[in-house]
């Protein structure tokens, strides 16, 4: 998912780089320009992108409600086991 959103990002960006270059031939240093910062919007978004799912994922994946419940299940059985 996130190769796809940046590989789409990233075509999407060259697409617009090519046509300014094109357009203003006076501007040698322009491509370069454009392509820096081309790199640094992908950069950000990738970094965010990181961020958000990291986010997300330790919300669904939070492990100390799980030790607990299994602290909780070894106490009960060690409790109840010998009955």
């Amino acid at each position: 998912m996130k190769k796809a959103s940046l590989s789409g990002l990233d075509s999407t960006f060259q697409t617009i780089i090519n046509n300014e270059v094109k357009r203003n031939k006076i501007l040698p240093s322009l491509g370069l320009e454009l392509h820096q910062q081309k790199i640094y919007a992908l950069g950000l978004y990738e970094m965010q992108f990181d961020e958000k799912m990291n986010m997300l994922l330790n919300k669904w994946y939070d492990n100390k409600e799980f030790t607990q419940i299994t602290k909780n299940i070894q106490l009960f059985s060690s409790t109840y086991a010998p009955l």
